[in-house]
């Protein structure tokens, strides 16, 4: 028969599409008859396309009934991605591990026994995810180590295809401590994708924090795959990174630092200024420097500000600290020296390394660095398969996903009158604040692109515009969808196709960059509360609010400052007595 829709239409199809094809099946069976036997002809036209297949009635019972025996979503999933037949070595370790198979994670009672004897396993099993390792106690002469320095580097199959593939465009690279307890940091190289997620290729364990162990990282890599050649790279404020890099790879066109840290940064210096009422104006002078899009104008504010502070005896330290640390550099933090870049803030490796912690090692400190390299093995086939279901079933992040819904929707507010026509593929949309140049890309675009507006029909690399939003953070902003929607889109008259967003994705996608719960071992109730209050700033600069938002934000904030008032209060009433 022929599949006919009983609704509307105004609910949008999901990002993988239907299995409804809208005409008779072309599919048969032909069944003949006769006194001796039945004679049956089948005819396919099914290309059966992965991300329409379903699950059989014996799998969904099978997971039905592990679900009814209290066993966990997040157990059943990985054991369902172990049960694959394509397993790697570093698969079929966690296979072992699973199934309690004596010898895998605690090889030796000794961990540092143990972790030798995993990396002598992985050597000779082939597939050799270490691409250097110096354990301690072991000369390192020849790379300029001392005997007591340690030094591991993993990088998986999986890892090296995807920096050989997205490397070009950006790398990221930052270091978090605390996973386990001989003091070794870990610092993660990660790119991110076509689908906007970040992807970390390498991982190095080190008791160092030096250019000359980042030196060995990077040529560890260089060893791998070659010489990645990258448009952008950006990590946080410390300087051995690019040091080494450049030493390895060779310069690199744009040097960013995380916008994020950089805020924290001002936010910490400006808080010794004693005055509340000038610390909120140099706030957002601060603001208004770091996003002004003109270069020439830029200049100007940066004159201006830089002397206004040093002539001002409350804000003078900080416009010392300013000069000295940011006024000589702004091509690393300015918003006008990364304009269509497409990345703003290192975001991707916190929300990686909270994610190692609080998921992989469920915010516990752990005190083995075999069962660390296990978690992180994990890790890497659990993103493999994330990633695949993503391709195949072409899906979008809802977070991703929200942003593009709600941008549509401002857009649909601004004035008809406010906008003018250029020329052909350019326009002009006035603003309180700023006049927005949007341009139509000439070529279309032929990327297999899944973060585009459904309503709109463009993608992301459809238009450009001159605003934060689109040139800074890389997304479809509100100007582009109302030029969209009133000059170009054959059903702009049509009602808007409604877009369903998960909030709970949503949320659990936003708070990946926030902290462990209390629960972990580094990390106090106090510091937690920091890390929301940072968290919540970055937040604020990332999104953009309608007026109730920040009505709701404001009532929110209110709240939270009456209870250290009303503490205060009590202080002071006690004092008296």
């Amino acid at each position: 028969g022929t599949y006919k829709p009983k609704g509307k239409g105004v609910k949008s199809l999901n990002s993988q599409g239907s299995a409804k094809i809208g005409i008779s099946c072309p599919a048969i069976i032909k069944v003949r008859q006769s006194t001796e036997n039945v004679v049956v002809q089948y005819f396919p036209n099914h290309e059966n396309q992965l991300e329409h297949l379903r699950l059989s009635e014996s799998d969904r019972a099978a997971v039905a009934g592990r679900l009814k025996e209290g066993v966990s979503e997040k157990k059943i999933l990985q054991g369902i991605r172990e049960e694959i037949t394509v397993l790697t070595v570093a698969e079929r370790c966690l296979l072992k591990r699973d199934f309690n198979i004596n010898g895998y994670i605690k090889r030796h009672e000794v961990d540092a026994v143990s972790v030798k004897l995993w990396t002598q396993e992985m050597k000779n099993n082939g597939e050799n995810c270490i691409v250097f390792f110096k354990e301690q106690g072991q000369s390192g002469n020849d790379y300029g180590l001392k005997d007591e320095d340690f030094v591991l580097i993993i990088m998986a199959d999986f890892q090296k295809e995807i920096i050989t593939k997205y490397g070009k465009d950006k790398i990221c690279i930052d270091g978090t401590h605390g996973l386990n307890s001989y003091d070794f940091n870990l610092y993660s190289v990660l790119v991110v994708d076509e689908h906007k997620n970040g992807i970390p290729v390498a991982f190095c364990f080190s008791n160092k924090s030096s250019e000359d162990v980042f030196r060995i990282y990077f040529s560890a890599i260089k060893n791998a795959v070659g010489i990645i050649e990258t448009t952008t790279f950006m990590t946080d404020d410390a300087p051995a990174f690019y040091n080494a890099w450049s030493y390895v790879m060779g310069t690199v066109k744009n040097v960013l630092l995380c916008a994020w840290h950089v805020t924290r940064n001002w936010h910490q210096n400006l808080n010794k200024t004693k005055n509340h009422e000038k610390r909120k104006i140099v706030n957002k002078a601060l603001k208004a420097v770091k996003e002004e899009l003109c270069l020439e104008t830029f200049s100007k504010l940066m004159k201006q500000f830089i002397q206004e502070l040093l002539n001002d005896s409350d804000t003078c330290e900080f416009g010392k600290y300013f000069q000295q640390n940011y006024a000589k550099r702004p091509e690393k933090w300015a918003y006008c020296y990364r304009k269509g870049l497409g990345i703003n803030t290192n975001m991707y490796l916190e929300s990686l390394h909270k994610k190692i912690k609080c998921h992989y090692f469920e915010g516990k400190h752990l005190k083995r660095l075999d069962i660390v390299i296990d978690g992180l093995l994990k890790l890497v086939r659990d993103l493999k398969f994330q990633r695949l279901i993503k391709i195949t079933k072409r899906t979008i992040s809802s977070d991703k996903l929200s942003k593009i819904v709600n941008s549509h929707r401002l857009g649909q507010e601004i004035q008809s009158n406010k906008i003018e026509k250029l020329a052909d593929n350019e326009w002009k949309i006035e603003s309180n604040h700023s006049n927005y140049i949007i341009c139509k890309k000439e070529e279309e675009c032929h990327r297999l692109c899944n973060i585009k507006c459904t309503a709109c029909k463009i993608c992301i690399h459809s238009y450009t515009c001159s605003c934060v939003v689109n040139l800074i953070r890389g997304n479809i902003c509100k100007h582009i969808h109302k030029v969209v929607k009133m000059f170009l889109n054959d059903t702009h008259n049509e009602e808007i196709q409604e877009i369903y967003v998960n909030q709970n994705d949503i949320l659990k996608e936003t708070f990946d960059v926030l902290p462990c719960s209390s629960k972990s071992a580094n990390n106090d109730g106090h510091e937690s509360k920091k890390r929301k209050i940072e968290s919540i700033l970055a937040l604020i600069d990332e999104y953009e609010l309608t007026l109730v938002e920040e009505s709701k934000i404001h009532r929110n904030l209110d709240s939270i400052l009456n209870i250290f008032y009303k503490k205060k209060r009590n202080t002071i009433i006690k004092k008296l007595k």
